[in-house]
């Protein structure tokens, strides 16, 4: 078991509560909902894992739920859900995240929650990305 230190566990939910509040709202409920996991590395494995959690608490919301590895996440993808949930499983690991998905999660206006690691990735992109002027948050 790999036990990860408070403070990255407090800015990971951190990173989850301030998508959800900036989030845009949807007038209806989702009906479907896409959940994309870590799978590369040494403790890839831990991305299936706790994807699954994640689908099985989902499933309490009686809606269909697609999973799969970010690995294989096509451009458009996001479109085609309700509500698209990243799990980031590794830490800092800068080759996990394609550039298709950051800018589906970009430009889309569907609901988008990032669970755990690697917000920075796209948040601190500010060459590509306006992640403060889009949610109003600043990474610092």
């Amino acid at each position: 078991m790999i036990l990860i230190p408070i403070n990255r566990r407090v800015v990971g939910l951190l990173a989850v509560l301030f998508l959800g509040v900036a989030a845009p709202a949807q007038s209806a409920p989702a009906t479907n909902a896409l959940v994309l996991y870590d799978t590369g590395g040494q403790y890839g494995w831990m991305g299936e894992i706790y994807s699954l959690h994640l689908e099985n608490l989902l499933g309490h919301f009686e809606i269909p739920v697609a999973r799969k590895p970010l690995a294989e996440y096509q451009p458009g993808d996001v479109e085609d859900y309700d509500a698209t949930f990243y799990v980031g499983a590794l830490y800092n690991d800068t080759g996990l995240l394609p550039a298709g998905f950051l800018d589906d999660i970009d430009s889309t206006s569907k609901t988008v929650v990032w669970m755990g690691f690697n917000l920075w990735l796209y948040a601190w992109n500010l060459v590509d990305y306006d992640f403060e002027g889009k949610y109003g948050l600043s990474c610092l």
